[in-house]
């Protein structure tokens, strides 16, 4: 399986992506929405699922989500944010979200949503 981890962190990045290759997953990573979309929407990339921080520098976690969504509408994304849940969710309106994930969070923390939003 593979997770886009889409994160303008590069810190949080790298540490995402040996946690969950560490778990067997496939990991692809972009620092804006622009790479996100690019290897979702143009490289044809085969990804599972996305791991998308709420707030990125060029696009906003909403603009990515729409545009990841208009190009694979059965795409699994994840969001993540430092912001609290209700505030995360509001920002979101009526969008889909297959998950959320407040930061900081355990790497334990990180697996069990993965896992569980994939098996679901």
């Amino acid at each position: 399986m593979t997770i886009l981890v889409v994160d303008d962190e590069s810190a949080v990045r790298s540490l995402t992506r040996r946690a969950l290759e560490s778990e067997g997953f496939n990991i692809l990573t972009a620092p804006d929405g622009e790479t996100a979309i690019r290897r979702v929407c143009l490289e044809n990339r085969d990804v599972d699922l996305v791991l998308l921080d709420v707030s990125m520098p060029d696009l906003s976690g909403q603009q990515i989500f729409d545009r990841l969504k208009a190009c694979d509408p059965d795409l699994k994304i994840v969001v993540s944010s430092g912001h609290g849940e209700e505030e995360v969710l509001g920002r979101f309106d009526d969008r889909q979200l297959d998950g959320c994930l407040q930061k900081p969070y355990r790497i334990s923390e990180l697996v069990a949503a993965v896992t569980s939003v994939l098996h679901s």
